[in-house]
């Protein structure tokens, strides 16, 4: 469906339904080089009363699926052993690494989880933030806090040159969503140690490790003054 990623059942009828959501995501490889990183959530049997809370992928006129609902009945680990397989003849093209998660009755699982509180609810309470003050998922969150899709011309470029250079930035490496404005206004944030990070933040999806030893002859690829490029404060 035009605009609309993920997988749809009855896309170009009076009732389109998504049933699949799909993600991609560049993660740093070696000399600047990216890769990328897919992954796809189907609904297979979920309770579907659960997206009336929300608004699903951000798309509040168009309805949410799954198979159970439409009447395709039929165990997860069918589902699983049908969608690898499947998968596998399509993007496998040779050896195929397979880790299953462990199914079952997870309620003892869920109450001992209900009596310890998550780590990052504690940091929260730490800092002087009380969670539960925040916003009920039923409530639609302020327009000011949706974040505009800016991929023009001037994005396109600095995203080249940031590529070709090998540079690492918070804007890509935090997965922070001010990016699209950050970079159509020509700025971008640079990690210069490279894309690691000794903190655990729980908003940041920077990778958390012991850094690499530093080269103190590798320039990696910071350009010159006679880039035309205007440098703000380190930080």
């Amino acid at each position: 469906m035009d605009q609309y990623p993920g997988v749809w059942i009855d896309a170009d009828g009076p009732a389109p339904r998504k049933i699949a959501a799909i993600g991609v995501r560049t993660i740093r490889g070696a000399a600047g080089r990216r890769r990328t990183l897919h992954g796809v959530a189907l609904n297979v049997e979920c309770d579907l009363a659960m997206f009336s809370h929300i608004v699903p992928c951000g798309i509040a006129d168009r309805a949410v699926t799954s198979l159970r609902a439409e009447g395709i009945d039929i165990p997860m680990a069918a589902v699983i052993e049908a969608f690898i397989t499947r998968a596998t003849e399509a993007f496998g093209g040779g050896d195929v690494d397979r880790q299953d998660v462990i199914t079952g009755n997870a309620a003892s699982f869920i109450a001992h989880q209900d009596s310890v509180e998550r780590p990052l609810m504690a940091r929260l309470r730490q800092a002087g933030v009380a969670p539960e003050a925040g916003l009920q998922i039923s409530q639609r969150k302020p327009e000011w806090l949706r974040i505009p899709v800016r991929m023009g011309q001037e994005y396109l470029s600095l995203g080249k040159t940031v590529h070709d250079l090998g540079l690492a930035t918070v804007c890509e490496e935090a997965g922070c969503p001010n990016i699209y404005e950050c970079w159509s206004e020509g700025t971008a944030t640079f990690m210069i140690n490279g894309e690691r990070c000794t903190r655990a933040c729980g908003f940041c999806q920077v990778d958390t490790r012991h850094p690499l030893a530093l080269s103190p002859t590798n320039r990696i690829g910071w350009p010159r003054p006679s880039n035309g490029w205007g440098w703000g404060t380190p930080w």
